[in-house]
């Protein structure tokens, strides 16, 4: 599934929603397909893919 908005706070709601469904494709969906996401405690993923298999 692919999500789009014309408003941020869409996103940010989107965000919450597929996370608390445990959806990571959804999820993942929300980021562009060369995203960087560090977490926590500093593991680096660096695209859409890494990303959704981490999560």
């Amino acid at each position: 599934m692919s999500v789009t908005s014309d408003k941020p706070e869409h996103v940010a709601t989107a965000f919450a929603n597929a996370w608390n469904r445990h959806d990571m494709d959804e999820f993942a969906s929300l980021f562009a397909s060369d995203a960087n996401f560090v977490n926590v405690v500093g593991v680096w993923w660096k695209n859409r893919s890494e990303i959704e298999a981490a999560h």
